[in-house]
């Protein structure tokens, strides 16, 4: 599409929303979102408060020194809200289930130009359909014009299939062996061969795809890479963002009513340590 189009691979939001425009104007939906789980959504969310505001509002609000009412997450809020009006997200987004592959559905379609997802999309469009993946390509969340955050960090985890343990003793030299094994190089190259990036230094060395590899090197040069909220927040603060990022897609909630909760459920869980 971006061939056809002959749109170039936007750099910043702006570029993005120029991006977005064009395919609208071609009848083509530009995200394929599928937000009934909740934590599709999350993600844009995410991605547009931290290049607006960097990780330390984050950082700060789950330690209770900042607020998740900081313009960086109000910002994020209002972005989703505009870019709802303008359709760039499906009719019906919230209803529509990522379980049931109904966003990549829209890609093999070819009714939407673009996700945004966790790297492991790439082992699931190449292996339901090779043909698909070879028209694929990859660009980190553009940076904001206005902002100077840092546009190198990242969302999500440096690769996939991690493994930890917390034990002492026999248990820990055995959970170690463990891991050990876990990482041998006939397991590694099993999750290089459906589309994963093992959690070792030599993952550069085994992976061949192309895509891949961009996604490899951008969380290798990350100044940081932030974990899934969704995953790093305790769950019951967790399960307010979620589901007050969800009406924000829906336009039941305004971004500062969401902020509010989201705050509110923060404090409770910090006042109750």
């Amino acid at each position: 599409m971006f061939e056809k189009y002959n749109l170039e691979v936007p750099t910043t939001v702006s570029e993005l929303e120029a991006v977005c425009d064009a395919l609208k104007a071609e009848g083509i939906t530009p995200f394929a979102l599928a937000n009934a789980p909740k934590w599709t959504g999350s993600m844009y969310f995410q991605c547009l408060a931290t290049r607006k505001g960097g990780l330390e509002p984050f950082q700060k609000a789950v330690a209770g020194d900042g607020t998740f009412e900081d313009e960086c997450f109000q910002y994020a809020g209002e972005k989703i809200q505009e870019w709802v009006e303008k359709g760039y997200f499906p009719e019906g987004v919230n209803s529509l289930s990522e379980d049931d592959g109904q966003a990549k559905q829209l890609m093999y379609q070819e009714t939407a130009g673009m996700l945004l997802c966790g790297s492991w999309y790439t082992g699931t469009f190449s292996s339901d359909s090779p043909e698909f993946y070879e028209k694929i390509g990859w660009f980190s969340f553009p940076k904001i014009d206005d902002s100077d955050a840092d546009a190198t960090i990242q969302n999500g985890t440096i690769g996939d299939q991690f493994v930890s343990f917390n034990c002492t003793g026999d248990k820990l030299h055995a959970a170690f062996e463990c891991a050990t094994y876990y990482t041998s190089d006939g397991a590694k190259q099993l999750m290089v061969d459906v589309g994963k990036i093992p959690p070792t230094k030599d993952a550069g060395d085994l992976i061949t795809d192309g895509v891949t590899k961009q996604i490899l090197d951008a969380a290798t040069n990350a100044s940081a890479v932030q974990l899934w909220y969704d995953q790093y927040l305790p769950p019951a603060v967790a399960q307010v963002h979620l589901d007050t990022c969800q009406e924000m897609f829906g336009l039941t909630m305004k971004p500062d009513e969401a902020g509010k909760k989201f705050e509110e459920a923060m404090e409770e869980y910090l006042a109750g340590k």
